[in-house]
């Protein structure tokens, strides 16, 4: 959707990118408060950041519903050639390139999640505060925010090339 209204011209790149703030955003967000409730958090706070998850929901909700369909699909729509099942079809001429992607995202996200959990129990082992755990994983991805707003613009200024 990004790449399809929000990306016009030479900054496509950068609009697409920010679909990428999405994890360590929400990285962010869990560690704050996690540093926030560090006191209570083994025992109860933890529930209280699972609570506190459910308000991405409605957001998530409201774009859905208002956001239109993209051009193509309403093409495709007017002319009926939508597929009964369109991520067979997918799947099924493109299985190779689904499975390339999919091998390359699994790993591309891991490490945020075994770092994320491993630091937080190899921290909590070592007898050091889980508040200072949380300070040193929210650096990191201050980090990551900052490579993924340093990444768009440069795509756009090397220019993309086709996928051949």
């Amino acid at each position: 959707m990004l790449a399809e209204f929000g990306a016009k011209g030479r900054s496509r790149a950068f609009w697409t990118s920010l679909a990428n703030l999405g994890m360590p955003l929400g990285f962010m967000s869990a560690t704050a408060i996690m540093l926030v409730l560090n006191k209570t958090f083994t025992d109860t706070g933890w529930r209280i950041a699972m609570l506190l998850s459910a308000l991405i929901v409605v957001p998530a909700l409201v774009a859905r519903f208002k956001l239109a369909d993209s051009p193509i699909f309403e093409q495709l729509k007017q002319r009926q050639q939508l597929a009964r099942a369109p991520s067979l079809a997918v799947f099924r001429t493109h299985a190779a390139s689904v499975m390339l992607v999919a091998i390359a995202l699994a790993f591309m996200q891991m490490d945020a999640y075994v770092s994320g959990t491993f630091s937080i129990s190899f921290m909590k082992f070592a007898g050091i505060p889980l508040a200072t755990t949380a300070i040193l994983l929210m650096f990191s991805r201050i980090f990551d925010v900052l490579g993924i707003f340093v990444s768009g613009p440069l795509a756009d200024l090397l220019k993309r090339r086709a996928v051949r």
